[in-house]
Protein backbone atom coordinates (compact mmCIF):
# COMPACT_ATOMS: atom_id res chain seq x y z
CA UNK A 1 0.00 0.00 0.00
CA UNK A 2 2.94 2.87 0.92
CA UNK A 3 4.66 1.70 -2.12
CA UNK A 4 1.40 2.24 -4.43
CA UNK A 5 0.77 5.62 -2.51
CA UNK A 6 4.76 6.34 -2.82
CA UNK A 7 4.21 5.83 -6.68
CA UNK A 8 1.26 7.43 -6.83
CA UNK A 9 2.39 10.70 -5.38
CA UNK A 10 5.51 11.34 -7.37
CA UNK A 11 3.04 10.36 -10.85
CA UNK A 12 1.02 13.32 -9.44
CA UNK A 13 3.33 15.70 -8.32
CA UNK A 14 5.30 14.96 -11.96
CA UNK A 15 2.09 15.65 -13.75
CA UNK A 16 1.02 18.64 -11.78
CA UNK A 17 4.96 20.53 -12.06
CA UNK A 18 4.53 19.68 -15.98
CA UNK A 19 1.83 21.63 -16.30
CA UNK A 20 2.87 24.55 -14.41
CA UNK A 21 6.50 24.95 -16.53
CA UNK A 22 4.66 23.79 -20.01
CA UNK A 23 1.78 26.97 -18.95
CA UNK A 24 5.07 29.21 -17.76
CA UNK A 25 7.09 28.47 -20.83
CA UNK A 26 3.99 28.93 -23.31
CA UNK A 27 3.15 31.99 -21.87
CA UNK A 28 7.13 33.15 -22.38
CA UNK A 29 7.56 32.52 -25.68
CA UNK A 30 4.16 33.91 -26.90
CA UNK A 31 5.34 37.16 -25.04
CA UNK A 32 9.33 36.77 -26.39
CA UNK A 33 10.23 39.81 -28.77
CA UNK A 34 10.90 39.60 -32.08
CA UNK A 35 14.39 39.34 -31.56
CA UNK A 36 14.69 36.49 -29.67
CA UNK A 37 12.90 34.55 -32.22
CA UNK A 38 15.42 36.05 -34.65
CA UNK A 39 18.66 34.73 -32.78
CA UNK A 40 17.23 31.18 -31.58
CA UNK A 41 16.45 28.95 -34.06
CA UNK A 42 12.98 27.23 -34.27
CA UNK A 43 14.57 23.86 -33.31
CA UNK A 44 15.62 25.17 -29.95
CA UNK A 45 12.52 26.49 -29.15
CA UNK A 46 10.63 23.11 -29.95
CA UNK A 47 13.17 20.84 -28.55
CA UNK A 48 11.90 22.74 -24.91
CA UNK A 49 8.56 22.03 -25.79
CA UNK A 50 8.90 18.06 -26.76
CA UNK A 51 11.99 16.42 -25.70
CA UNK A 52 12.37 18.56 -22.07
CA UNK A 53 8.43 18.67 -21.40
CA UNK A 54 8.59 15.08 -22.12
CA UNK A 55 11.46 14.48 -19.66
CA UNK A 56 9.92 16.56 -16.84
CA UNK A 57 5.85 14.98 -17.55
CA UNK A 58 6.97 11.59 -17.53
CA UNK A 59 10.99 10.26 -17.43
CA UNK A 60 11.54 12.71 -13.73
CA UNK A 61 8.82 11.12 -11.69
CA UNK A 62 9.67 7.55 -12.67
CA UNK A 63 13.54 7.98 -11.33
CA UNK A 64 12.80 9.79 -8.10
CA UNK A 65 10.56 6.99 -7.48
CA UNK A 66 13.04 4.91 -7.75
CA UNK A 67 16.04 6.53 -6.15
CA UNK A 68 13.56 7.01 -2.82
CA UNK A 69 13.46 3.10 -3.07
CA UNK A 70 17.25 2.58 -3.69
CA UNK A 71 18.16 4.67 -1.06
CA UNK A 72 15.94 3.02 2.17
CA UNK A 73 17.06 -0.26 0.69
CA UNK A 74 20.89 0.64 0.82
CA UNK A 75 20.31 2.52 4.26
CA UNK A 76 18.88 -0.95 5.75
CA UNK A 77 21.36 -3.14 4.30
CA UNK A 78 23.80 -1.03 6.05
CA UNK A 79 22.34 -0.83 9.34
CA UNK A 80 21.31 -4.75 9.40
CA UNK A 81 25.14 -5.53 8.29
CA UNK A 82 26.57 -2.84 10.88
CA UNK A 83 23.73 -4.50 13.78
CA UNK A 84 25.03 -7.90 13.09
CA UNK A 85 28.70 -7.12 12.87
CA UNK A 86 29.66 -4.15 14.77
CA UNK A 87 33.25 -4.27 13.98
CA UNK A 88 32.03 -3.84 9.99
CA UNK A 89 32.03 -0.11 10.87
CA UNK A 90 35.60 0.20 10.73
CA UNK A 91 35.91 -1.18 7.12
CA UNK A 92 32.85 0.91 6.36
CA UNK A 93 34.40 4.43 6.74
CA UNK A 94 36.90 3.89 4.03
CA UNK A 95 34.70 2.51 1.66
CA UNK A 96 32.00 5.43 2.24
CA UNK A 97 34.97 7.46 0.98
CA UNK A 98 35.71 5.37 -2.24
CA UNK A 99 32.05 5.19 -2.90
CA UNK A 100 31.69 9.08 -2.15
CA UNK A 101 34.43 10.13 -4.57
CA UNK A 102 33.25 7.46 -7.44
CA UNK A 103 29.81 8.95 -7.54
CA UNK A 104 31.10 12.53 -7.52
CA UNK A 105 33.23 11.83 -10.34
CA UNK A 106 30.70 9.92 -12.38
CA UNK A 107 27.92 12.73 -11.72
CA UNK A 108 29.60 15.32 -13.00
CA UNK A 109 30.55 13.79 -16.06
CA UNK A 110 27.49 12.10 -16.61
CA UNK A 111 25.70 15.52 -15.84
CA UNK A 112 28.03 17.28 -18.82
CA UNK A 113 27.38 14.69 -21.30
CA UNK A 114 23.33 14.98 -20.74
CA UNK A 115 24.16 18.37 -21.45
CA UNK A 116 25.76 17.90 -24.57
CA UNK A 117 23.07 15.28 -25.51
CA UNK A 118 20.61 17.83 -25.04
CA UNK A 119 22.10 20.53 -26.86
CA UNK A 120 23.14 18.35 -29.90
CA UNK A 121 19.15 17.77 -30.56
CA UNK A 122 18.60 21.01 -31.16
CA UNK A 123 20.32 20.70 -34.66
CA UNK A 124 18.53 18.17 -35.59
CA UNK A 125 14.64 19.75 -35.15
CA UNK A 126 15.81 22.90 -36.86
CA UNK A 127 17.32 21.00 -39.79
CA UNK A 128 14.60 18.83 -40.10
CA UNK A 129 12.13 21.46 -40.26
CA UNK A 130 13.75 23.60 -42.48
CA UNK A 131 13.88 20.84 -44.75
CA UNK A 132 10.13 20.23 -44.39
CA UNK A 133 9.65 23.87 -45.25
CA UNK A 134 12.12 23.93 -48.23
CA UNK A 135 11.10 20.65 -49.04
CA UNK A 136 9.47 21.83 -52.96
CA UNK A 137 13.12 23.84 -54.04
CA UNK A 138 15.50 21.19 -52.28
CA UNK A 139 13.88 18.49 -54.31
CA UNK A 140 13.98 21.17 -57.88
CA UNK A 141 17.79 21.68 -57.10
CA UNK A 142 18.18 17.68 -56.86
CA UNK A 143 20.24 18.59 -53.29
CA UNK A 144 18.08 15.50 -51.24
CA UNK A 145 21.20 13.64 -51.16
CA UNK A 146 23.25 16.67 -49.81
CA UNK A 147 20.30 17.24 -47.15
CA UNK A 148 20.06 13.92 -45.87
CA UNK A 149 23.94 13.69 -45.67
CA UNK A 150 24.28 16.47 -43.06
CA UNK A 151 20.92 14.96 -41.55
CA UNK A 152 23.12 11.99 -40.88
CA UNK A 153 25.91 14.24 -39.44
CA UNK A 154 23.83 15.75 -36.96
CA UNK A 155 22.56 12.47 -36.02
CA UNK A 156 25.87 11.34 -35.70
CA UNK A 157 27.02 14.27 -33.76
CA UNK A 158 24.23 13.72 -31.34
CA UNK A 159 25.10 9.80 -31.32
CA UNK A 160 28.56 10.33 -29.75
CA UNK A 161 27.15 12.45 -26.69
CA UNK A 162 24.69 9.47 -26.02
CA UNK A 163 27.66 6.90 -26.47
CA UNK A 164 29.64 8.76 -24.11
CA UNK A 165 27.16 8.47 -21.83
CA UNK A 166 26.65 4.84 -22.06
CA UNK A 167 30.41 4.31 -21.74
CA UNK A 168 30.31 6.47 -18.35
CA UNK A 169 27.60 4.00 -16.85
CA UNK A 170 29.09 0.70 -17.54
CA UNK A 171 32.80 2.72 -16.20
CA UNK A 172 30.39 2.86 -12.94
CA UNK A 173 28.98 -0.38 -13.02
CA UNK A 174 32.84 -1.65 -12.72
CA UNK A 175 33.94 0.31 -9.93
CA UNK A 176 31.05 -0.40 -8.31
CA UNK A 177 30.92 -4.00 -8.41
CA UNK A 178 34.92 -4.07 -7.11
CA UNK A 179 33.30 -2.06 -4.52
CA UNK A 180 30.29 -4.33 -3.44
CA UNK A 181 33.32 -7.76 -3.88
CA UNK A 182 35.07 -6.01 -1.17
CA UNK A 183 32.05 -5.22 1.13
CA UNK A 184 30.97 -8.75 1.06
CA UNK A 185 34.89 -9.93 1.50
CA UNK A 186 34.99 -7.57 4.58
CA UNK A 187 31.85 -8.70 5.63
CA UNK A 188 33.13 -12.55 5.24
CA UNK A 189 36.58 -11.68 7.15
CA UNK A 190 34.63 -9.52 10.06
CA UNK A 191 32.41 -12.53 10.41
CA UNK A 192 35.17 -15.32 10.61
CA UNK A 193 37.17 -13.01 13.10
CA UNK A 194 34.32 -12.16 16.12
CA UNK A 195 33.58 -15.98 15.68
CA UNK A 196 37.02 -16.93 16.79
CA UNK A 197 36.44 -14.23 19.25
CA UNK A 198 33.05 -15.98 20.58
CA UNK A 199 31.60 -12.62 20.24
CA UNK A 200 28.80 -13.20 17.46
CA UNK A 201 25.41 -14.63 16.73
CA UNK A 202 25.77 -16.96 14.48
CA UNK A 203 22.09 -16.34 13.00
CA UNK A 204 23.37 -12.16 12.94
CA UNK A 205 26.15 -13.46 10.70
CA UNK A 206 24.26 -14.70 8.43
CA UNK A 207 21.61 -12.18 7.81
CA UNK A 208 24.56 -9.82 7.63
CA UNK A 209 26.24 -11.77 4.76
CA UNK A 210 22.75 -12.31 2.77
CA UNK A 211 21.93 -8.70 2.75
CA UNK A 212 25.77 -7.56 1.81
CA UNK A 213 25.34 -9.98 -1.48
CA UNK A 214 22.62 -7.70 -2.48
CA UNK A 215 24.91 -4.58 -2.13
CA UNK A 216 26.41 -3.94 -5.35
CA UNK A 217 22.83 -3.86 -7.32
CA UNK A 218 22.03 -1.56 -4.24
CA UNK A 219 25.06 0.99 -4.47
CA UNK A 220 24.45 0.92 -8.19
CA UNK A 221 20.76 1.52 -8.58
CA UNK A 222 21.48 4.52 -6.02
CA UNK A 223 24.18 6.41 -7.69
CA UNK A 224 22.59 5.47 -11.21
CA UNK A 225 19.33 6.72 -10.25
CA UNK A 226 20.63 9.43 -8.63
CA UNK A 227 22.70 10.75 -11.66
CA UNK A 228 19.63 10.29 -13.57
CA UNK A 229 17.61 12.07 -11.50
CA UNK A 230 20.43 15.17 -11.75
CA UNK A 231 20.56 14.47 -15.52
CA UNK A 232 16.86 14.92 -16.13
CA UNK A 233 16.91 18.08 -13.77
CA UNK A 234 18.89 19.41 -16.73
CA UNK A 235 15.30 19.69 -18.98
CA UNK A 236 14.24 21.52 -15.77
CA UNK A 237 17.12 24.37 -16.09
CA UNK A 238 17.46 24.47 -19.76
CA UNK A 239 13.11 25.03 -19.44
CA UNK A 240 13.85 27.85 -16.59
CA UNK A 241 15.79 29.30 -18.76
CA UNK A 242 13.44 30.20 -21.28
CA UNK A 243 10.94 31.12 -18.51
CA UNK A 244 12.72 33.84 -16.79
CA UNK A 245 15.42 34.85 -19.36
CA UNK A 246 13.75 35.81 -22.20
CA UNK A 247 13.26 39.40 -22.96
CA UNK A 248 9.12 40.22 -23.57
CA UNK A 249 7.62 43.00 -25.71
CA UNK A 250 5.78 45.79 -23.84
CA UNK A 251 2.59 44.30 -22.58
CA UNK A 252 0.73 47.50 -21.67
CA UNK A 253 -2.89 46.46 -23.34
CA UNK A 254 -4.10 47.26 -26.59
CA UNK A 255 -4.30 50.63 -28.37
CA UNK A 256 -7.66 51.44 -30.16
CA UNK A 257 -7.77 52.99 -33.15
CA UNK A 258 -10.43 54.86 -34.76
CA UNK A 259 -11.55 53.76 -38.25
CA UNK A 260 -11.67 56.63 -40.73
CA UNK A 261 -10.71 56.79 -44.20
CA UNK A 262 -7.45 58.99 -44.06
CA UNK A 263 -7.38 62.20 -46.54
CA UNK A 264 -4.07 61.60 -47.01
CA UNK A 265 -2.69 57.99 -48.31
CA UNK A 266 1.05 57.77 -46.60
CA UNK A 267 2.69 57.65 -43.80
CA UNK A 268 5.18 60.08 -42.49
CA UNK A 269 8.31 58.80 -40.30
CA UNK A 270 9.77 61.32 -37.54
CA UNK A 271 12.60 60.52 -35.35
CA UNK A 272 12.89 56.60 -35.97
CA UNK A 273 15.78 54.54 -35.58
CA UNK A 274 16.45 50.83 -36.89
CA UNK A 275 18.68 48.36 -35.39
CA UNK A 276 19.78 44.99 -35.01
CA UNK A 277 21.10 44.99 -31.35
CA UNK A 278 19.58 46.93 -28.06
CA UNK A 279 21.23 50.40 -27.79
CA UNK A 280 22.82 49.90 -31.11
CA UNK A 281 21.42 52.73 -33.93
CA UNK A 282 22.36 52.76 -37.33
CA UNK A 283 20.07 55.52 -38.90
CA UNK A 284 17.83 58.13 -37.75
CA UNK A 285 15.50 60.79 -39.50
Amino acid sequence: IFTLFRAFLYAYGGVRAAIVLHRKLLSSILKASVLFFDTNPIGRIVNRFSSDLYTIDDSLPFILNILLAQLYGVVGTIVVTCYGLPWFTVLLVPMLVVYYHIQRYYRRTSRELKRLSTVTLSPIYAHFSESLNGLAVIRAMRESEQFADENQLRLEVNQRANFGGYAASQWLSTWLQMLGVAMVTGVAFTAVLEHHLNSVNPGLVGLAISYALSVTNLLSGVVTSFTETEKQMVSVERMGQYISGVSTEHQGGIKQVHLYTPSHPYIIYTLYCLYFIKNFCNSSH
